[in-house]
């Protein structure tokens, strides 16, 4: 059960070790979790210019057997590439297709054959450029490369594609690891931090302690000088230390204070006691009772003289 102050939620006290393992790990977590995004990112970009110069290469590879003709691009001596991505389906083939100038596909590669329609998805503008998208539920990407005439115009598009199935596997493999290395490092770098706190701090519980055990009435104790380094905890103790000389040094002033001032007060005390019992021990004259009366007002104020001083 929480303790209660006057019926209010008191919540429970954090050690200093503890606070500062939370927010070493807390800060660590920012720091790393930070880190692993930008690692993320520039991995995934670092991958899709790969993947992007690999269609641009294979590209490259087939302008030189496409030949333009009057109405548009045509394909010829495609056997003679001697390349057979082309020819091979799935995530490792090479999907190529010449389209007309509007987007209507004039030309397949072979390895269309077992799959449906690719969707077609001209860049903006009329110059070449790299799209993602999805085709039979997976991820494809494609070069657009466009095909002119001698005199610059349009005549149609070269567009080569490749399922983007190996670079996602890499990136969610890179994911995971900078996942898995993040919370490995952040729970090894708590829990370390934890121990050092612990241990860097343990010297502050044995001053506690110390302290602790000293009183008014036993101030002779000292507190314990922690290490041999001369750190901040050697500073505390040395200067609690010397607080407690100065405590010591006042309560023996004060208890010397006491003895003398005692003794010097049991002889008035002593005199103002003898001369009430003789005045009290029987009827005296208005006189000699004013006399007593000024002996004790004498005696009373050499006491309040030595109490002054």
């Amino acid at each position: 059960m929480p303790a209660t102050i006057s019926g209010a939620w008191r919540p429970r006290r954090l050690s200093i070790s503890v606070r500062l393992t939370l927010w070493y790990g807390l800060t660590l977590i920012l720091l790393l979790s930070l880190f692993a995004v930008f690692s993320f990112v520039s991995f995934r970009l670092a991958k899709r210019h790969d993947f992007d110069r690999h269609l641009a290469h294979e590209t490259r590879q087939l302008i030189p057997y496409v030949r333009l003709g009057p109405s548009g691009p045509l394909f010829t001596r495609l056997q003679d590439t001697g390349a057979v991505a082309y020819r091979t389906d799935g995530v490792y083939g090479t999907y190529v297709r010449l389209l007309s100038p509007e987007g209507r596909p004039l030309y397949r590669s072979p390895n269309f054959a077992r799959h449906e329609p690719m969707p077609v998805k001209l860049p903006e503008g009329r110059g070449a450029g790299n799209i993602s998208r999805r085709w039979e539920g997976q991820a494809v990407r494609s070069h657009y490369q466009p095909l002119r005439n001698e005199r610059g115009d349009l005549r149609g598009w070269l567009e080569v594609s490749g399922f983007e199935w190996s670079m996602h596997r890499e990136v969610a493999w890179m994911a995971r690891v900078l996942g898995f290395g993040v919370l490995f490092s952040v729970l090894l770098a708590v829990g370390g931090g934890y121990l050092l706190a612990r241990s860097a701090l343990r010297p502050v519980a044995s001053l506690t302690a110390a302290a602790n055990r000293i009183h008014a009435t036993d101030l002779s104790r000292r507190l314990p000088i922690p290490g041999r380094a001369h750190d901040e905890l050697t500073d505390l103790a040395e200067t609690f230390n010397g607080m407690l000389n100065r405590l010591q040094a006042s309560f023996d002033r004060e208890r010397r204070f006491s003895a003398n001032a005692a003794h010097e007060l049991l002889t008035p005390l002593a005199t103002i006691r003898n001369d009430i019992e003789v005045t009290l021990r029987r009827r005296r004259e208005p006189e000699h009772i004013e006399q007593a009366l000024r002996r004790v007002l004498a005696d009373v104020e050499d006491m309040s003289v030595m109490v002054q001083h």
